[in-house]
């Protein structure tokens, strides 16, 4: 059973729309159990960066803290109650953090790697939780002097509890780490795009232009040698893309859509998508106007990183 709204297009009812008598319904359990509205904004502000900073640093501090009182047995009178605390609120942080995340994702998408490892990260979490509680509990109940390890079945618990806060460890990263690639991800490769696309040597093209214009003698009026003015540049020609060019290109190897009157090749961006490949999937062949607006209405930035991708006009 999972402990969080369901995704947009579920099948699964909001719970505000539906009558009490079908509250019964199986399906309406998990909106019941954590309702996404609780744990979706605060003041305008989305509560899953909020609570996922509680997530990473209570989890870890309390897997380092439990590793230290196992290994240091004179640390567990001061410092044990201390540990189990910071583990019990870290693993009811990365339930929540979860419960928000999937309230984000029905705004902004859902970024799959980090979805799926967050997940991970709150059954490991618990699991860690209460095999740290049976070996605090059992050795509080041991009358022998504290070691390490303890009696066979303390010392089963030890080593579990020690292999499963190492596990923590290292999910809590990926899950940092995930996450912070699914928004600064695709910034940076935008703006490492654009910092590429820029050229040097503007000034001395500049410098070029007038040496020849001094060379033809067409000196400060513009004219050439007959005395008639030079005609103006003509500007580069915009590439139209017809709608049937856009949607042969409607797969994963080479994906094209149109949105506002201009065709963009997305086909690097499928991988990339903070919100998951299938979104841009989705829309590849097809004019995606409505689907853009729809999902981004208001949102500089996605239109900003569009820009990278552009080919042409619609036409």
């Amino acid at each position: 059973m999972r402990l969080y709204a369901p995704r947009r297009n579920s099948g699964v009812p909001a719970i505000r729309d539906t009558a009490p008598e079908q509250w019964l319904n199986p399906q309406m359990l998990p909106l019941i159990v954590a309702p996404a509205e609780f744990l979706d904004t605060i003041g305008g502000i989305p509560l899953h960066p909020l609570i996922v900073h509680a997530a990473v640093v209570l989890l870890p501090l309390g897997a380092l803290g439990l590793v230290a009182i196992i290994l240091v047995p004179r640390w567990r009178a001061a410092f044990g109650w201390l540990v189990m605390g910071a583990l019990a609120a870290g693993t009811l942080s990365a339930f929540a953090a979860v419960n928000s995340g999937e309230a984000l994702a029905d705004r902004v998408g859902e970024p799959e790697r980090h979805a799926e490892l967050g997940e991970t990260l709150q059954v490991v979490a618990a699991i860690l939780f209460l095999a740290a509680a049976a070996w605090f509990w059992l050795q509080r109940r041991s009358s022998a002097p504290a070691t390490v390890l303890g009696g066979p079945l303390q010392a089963v618990a030890a080593i579990a509890t020690l292999a499963l806060a190492a596990g923590t460890l290292v999910l809590t990263v990926l899950v940092g780490h995930s996450g912070a690639e699914s928004v600064w991800g695709s910034t940076v490769a935008t703006s490492s795009t654009a910092e590429g696309d820029t050229e040097p040597g503007d000034e001395a093209s500049d410098d070029s232009e007038d040496d020849d214009r001094d060379d033809d003698g067409s000196g400060d009026d513009g004219s050439g040698d007959d005395g008639t003015a030079a005609p103006p540049a003509s500007p580069e020609a915009t590439t139209v893309i017809t709608m049937a060019e856009v949607a042969a290109n409607a797969t994963a190897s080479s994906c094209w859509a149109a949105i506002d009157g201009t065709v963009y090749d997305l086909t690097a961006w499928v991988s990339q998508h903070p919100g998951g490949a299938e979104r841009i999937l989705a829309i590849c062949g097809t004019d995606a106007s409505a689907a853009f607006g729809a999902q981004h209405a208001g949102d500089t930035q996605p239109a900003a990183e569009l820009t990278a991708f552009e080919l042409g006009s619609l036409g």
